[in-house]
């Protein structure tokens, strides 16, 4: 399994361990210009809820 398929997975995981836990919502941040894992979240439910333009040096 790999590329969307095993991302897909993993987000589904996390879901199913948080509701066990019993969260009541989940949250994330993505790079923009990450269209691969954008395009994941969205297959995956999550929506878009706010931008915030971020700098960062490594």
């Amino acid at each position: 399994m790999a590329g969307p398929r095993l991302g897909r997975a993993i987000i589904g995981h996390a879901q199913t361990l948080a509701a066990e836990a019993g969260a009541q919502s989940l949250s994330l941040t993505v790079d923009a210009q990450n269209t691969p894992a954008r395009r994941v979240y969205d297959h995956t439910g999550f929506e878009l809820r706010g931008r915030e333009r971020l700098l960062g040096w490594y």
